[in-house]
């Protein structure tokens, strides 16, 4: 390139000399007004959104999955009180810890021991007496009233704190863990048919069956 451009002749020829190579030289050099758009494009699109809004959004959306999930558990949301089949049966429970880590668990009002949770299992229901208690200590509460276990019509339970008015819908966190505290409902029903005398059923829960009765003869229809 340098050697076309020498050969220009004289002063007129060094003028073109220096012209042509600044001219060569700044085409090279110099991005294409594509390339420049490519660049003014991308810097665009990285600087569209700014990290800070993201993380925001992120809390937003996160915030709203936690709600959903509180509510649905404490009956303030798709699954209100309002909206709740009436109760069928409830028992009255109290959860005594033990020095082994097990927690004994009573019918308040027969006093009768329905299920001891031996340490390191049943973590459902430790989780949630747990929450239920951190509530009433901030409150000032301790562990004197018993907490209402309820079968409602529909099937589903709930289990309510009349102290701190909390509500805990079993259902919203799976079968598996409703039915934990089912077993502690059935518990007391099968204590109750065993001091009427009733015999054990041949098949099922048929509630056409004279245990069932018994147990229907016992249920409330309160609503509360």
């Amino acid at each position: 390139m340098r050697d076309s451009v020498a050969r220009l002749p004289g002063t007129r020829g060094a003028r073109r000399r220096r012209t042509v190579w600044n001219r060569l030289t700044a085409e090279i050099d110099a991005p294409s007004a594509m390339d420049e758009s490519k660049m003014d494009m991308s810097l665009h699109t990285r600087n569209a959104i700014p990290d800070w809004a993201v993380a925001v959004m992120g809390l937003v959306v996160a915030s709203a999955v936690l709600a959903v999930g509180i509510y649905r558990a404490t009956g303030h949301g798709p699954v209100s009180p309002a909206t709740l089949a009436a109760i069928q049966d409830q028992v009255q429970l109290t959860f005594t810890d033990q020095p082994d880590g097990s927690i004994d668990v009573y019918d308040a009002e027969t006093g009768q021991l329905l299920s001891t949770l031996a340490y390191g299992t049943n973590g459902f229901i430790r989780s949630t007496m747990r929450g239920l208690a951190r509530a009433r200590k901030q409150i000032g509460e301790g562990a004197a009233t018993p907490f209402r276990l309820a079968r409602h019509g529909d099937g589903h339970l709930t289990l309510k704190d009349p102290v701190t008015r909390r509500m805990v819908h079993l259902r919203a966190f799976g079968a598996t863990n409703e039915a934990a505290f089912g077993a502690l409902l059935n518990a007391r029903n099968r204590l109750a048919d065993d001091a009427l005398g009733l015999p054990e059923p041949s098949g099922g829960t048929d509630e056409s069956s004279p245990r069932m009765a018994g147990t229907m003869d016992r249920r409330l229809d309160d609503g509360q």
